[in-house]
């Protein structure tokens, strides 16, 4: 798909250019609004690096410590839409700013999600929103029984080992 998608955008190039503006058409006039919430969007990449630097060092060690199959940086991380020619050098800079956040927030799942599968894979009483991939395989919550009998088998990955080199297979097809 990825690539039928790169064909389509080489085909229609010249078409799809002549919807880019100028980068002060974007900037100008100035909007105060943005000019206030700047230093507090782009303020957030600090902490966003510190986290995804910390979280990298967990993920590494002790995923490798309990034998979890670590999580597919490559699986999360998208970053293609600065070859966009519609968007102007501050849009791309957005799209990437945005797909860097996003991304690492999936990836944060995955890992938290793998995490708590481990340790804790008991749903909770309140259904949530959206939940990462581990938790269907989780135990109710009062089901205390499934929880003791069944917890040492949810510690065994091999689902996702199997998972993985299913998709590799497929991925040297294509």
């Amino acid at each position: 798909e990825k690539r039928n998608l790169l064909k389509e955008m080489i085909r229609r190039k010249a078409d799809l250019r002549k919807w880019k503006i100028n980068i002060f058409k974007s900037l100008f006039p100035i909007n105060y609004k943005m000019l206030l919430s700047m230093p507090f969007i782009y303020g957030l990449i600090i902490p966003l690096v510190f986290f995804h630097i910390c979280l990298e060092i967990y993920h590494q060690l002790c995923f490798r410590l309990y034998g979890i199959p670590r999580v597919r940086t490559r699986e999360y991380f998208v970053f293609d839409r600065q070859m966009l020619p519609y968007l102007n050098w501050f849009e791309k800079f957005n799209c990437l700013y945005c797909s860097y956040a996003s991304s690492l927030t999936q990836y944060i799942m995955e890992i938290i999600g793998r995490t708590e599968r481990f340790w804790c894979p008991i749903k909770h009483a309140k259904k949530t929103k959206n939940s990462h991939s581990q938790y269907p395989k989780f135990m109710g919550y009062l089901d205390a029984q499934a929880y003791r009998e069944e917890k040492s088998e949810l510690r065994d990955f091999s689902d996702i080992i199997e998972e993985e080199k299913t998709e590799c297979d497929f991925s040297k097809k294509d």
